[in-house]
C-alpha cells in the first residue's frame, strides 16, 4: 500500500507525439487549454494519469508519472507504464490523457493491506502483524471492533508534543492489560493515569498510589504488604475494618499529671481546630487504665476530659460518625445521613 499519491485537479492534455508500446519511460504531453500541468512529481508523490480514457484506439492504459520537466507547451512526462493490470501500448498522437482516480486509489483510500484493513461498511479499523491469522478472530474478513489491534505486542502509543512524554495502552498474552503514564520517568513529577466521568476526577494512579475522589464500593478488601519480619518469602494482609457505620477511630494514651486531663481529638490527630466536630457527630468513647485504678471520663464537643489518680495511664478510644458534606452528598446516605446499608 501507498499513501504517497499526488491529487491534482484540472490535469488534461493530448499526446504531442506518438508513442511506442513497451518501455517508453517518457511522454511527450500538449496541455489542453484551460486544463494545467502537473506539479512537483517525483518517485515518492506521484501522480495516476489515463490514456486514452474513452478507449477510442484500444483499452485504455494507465501510467504512474513520477516527473515533469518544461514551462510550456509540449511538457515532458517521466513515466512507469501499464499500471494497475493496464498493458503499455502504442498510442497515436492526439489521444488523450488525463488525471484520473482509478481503482488503485480508492484501494489506498480504503486503507487495506495484508495487515492494515479499514472496512467502511462497519467503519473499523484494524491492524496485524506477520504472527496473526490470515484472518481477524470472528473468521471474517473484518476487525472485530472499530479498532482492533491484532499482534504479538499489541499497543497504542499517545506522545505528547511537548518534551515528548510518552504514555502507552498494552496488552499482554495472560490477558494482562497495562495504562502506563509517562514512560520516561524523568519527565514527569505528577505523570498519572486518571478516570474522569463527566469531567470530574474519580480515580488517579500515580507514583505515590492510588486516590478515589467519591464513594468507594468493593465486595472485600485488605492491606497486602511484604512480611516486615520475613521479607520478600512471604506476603502479610489483613482485612479492613467494616461496620453498619461510616466511624472514624481516635486512640491514644495519656499519664495522668493531674486528677484532670483533657484530651483535644483535633491536637491528638494533628488537625486545624474544629475539624473533629465538622467532619463528625455522636462521638463514643472507652478510656481504661491498665492498673485497674478506676477513672471517670466525658466527651464535649472534641475534648475528651478524664478523671482519675495522679501518675496513672490512661488509655483511651473515641469513636465518631462521619457528617461532612462530600460523605453526605453521595448515594450511600439517607436525608438523615446514616449509611444505607440495604438497598
Amino acid at each position: 500500500m501507498s499513501l504517497t499519491r499526488s491529487f491534482q485537479n484540472l490535469v488534461q492534455g493530448k499526446l504531442n507525439t506518438a508513442i511506442a508500446s513497451g518501455g517508453a519511460t517518457s511522454i511527450s504531453v500538449n496541455i489542453d487549454g484551460n486544463f494545467t500541468a502537473p506539479t512537483s512529481l517525483s518517485a515518492s508523490n506521484y501522480l495516476m494519469m489515463v490514456i486514452d480514457p474513452e478507449g477510442d484506439e484500444h483499452a485504455p492504459e494507465i501510467v504512474k508519472v513520477t516527473g515533469v520537466s518544461g514551462s510550456s507547451n509540449p511538457y515532458t512526462l517521466t513515466v512507469v507504464r501499464g499500471q494497475e493490470s493496464t498493458s503499455a501500448q502504442a498510442w497515436d498522437a492526439g489521444r488523450t490523457i488525463v488525471a484520473a482516480l482509478t481503482s488503485g486509489i480508492m484501494d489506498d483510500l480504503m486503507m487495506t493491506t495484508s495487515n492494515l484493513t479499514y472496512n467502511h461498511t462497519y467503519e473499523r479499523l484494524g491492524i496485524k502483524d506477520a504472527t496473526a491469522p490470515g484472518t481477524w478472530t470472528a473468521g471474517a474478513d473484518t476487525p472485530d471492533q472499530a479498532l482492533h489491534i491484532y499482534t504479538a505486542d499489541p499497543a497504542i502509543q499517545l506522545e505528547h508534543t511537548t518534551g515528548n512524554i510518552t504514555s502507552l495502552i498494552s496488552g499482554a498474552a495472560n490477558g494482562e492489560l497495562t495504562i502506563e503514564s509517562d514512560t520516561a520517568t524523568a519527565a514527569g513529577a505528577t505523570a498519572a493515569v486518571k478516570l474522569k466521568v463527566q469531567g470530574s476526577d474519580r480515580l488517579e494512579a500515580h507514583p505515590l498510589g492510588v486516590t478515589v475522589t467519591g464513594a468507594l464500593a468493593k465486595t472485600s478488601g485488605t492491606f497486602d504488604i511484604t512480611h516486615p519480619l520475613l521479607g520478600e518469602e512471604k506476603r502479610l494482609r489483613h482485612s479492613f475494618v467494616e461496620g453498619p457505620r461510616a466511624d472514624l477511630i481516635y486512640r491514644g494514651s495519656v499519664t495522668l499529671d493531674s486528677s484532670e486531663v483533657e484530651v483535644c481529638m483535633d491536637a491528638e490527630a494533628g488537625m486545624t481546630p474544629g475539624t473533629f466536630e465538622a467532619l463528625s457527630r455522636d462521638p463514643w468513647s472507652i478510656v481504661s487504665c491498665p492498673s485497674g485504678s478506676p477513672v471517670k471520663w466525658e466527651m464535649n464537643g472534641c475534648c475528651l476530659t478524664i478523671k482519675g489518680e495522679i501518675g496513672q495511664q490512661a488509655m483511651w478510644i473515641v469513636i465518631s460518625e462521619r457528617q461532612d458534606p462530600e460523605y453526605l452528598a453521595t448515594e450511600m446516605t439517607d436525608d438523615d445521613g446514616n449509611l444505607i446499608v440495604e438497598y
